[in-house]
């Protein structure tokens, strides 16, 4: 059997009907599971509220949305 006789045979099979549609089922079935795979459920747990950083020279202070002078209150409420 010649290469060319091979590529003309190679051709014929891969333009059967059957090659092209178990190729597409095969793409999607892989998209499919690909897309499983990643899926991430969004969880339903509270969030902490969000936070803001207070600009200035110095380190960065994180403060509550609530507390406008720059500074973090203590958590048990004694100052």
């Amino acid at each position: 059997m010649s290469l060319g006789e091979l590529f003309s045979l190679l051709q014929k099979i891969l333009t059967t009907r059957e090659v092209i549609v178990v190729t597409i089922v095969i793409a999607l079935y892989v998209n499919l599971v690909m897309y499983v795979v990643r899926y991430r459920k969004q969880s339903f747990r509270a969030k902490k509220p969000w936070r803001r950083v207070a600009k200035s020279k110095e380190e960065p202070i994180l403060v509550e949305e609530n507390d406008e002078e720059g500074r973090e209150e203590p958590e048990d409420g004694k100052e």
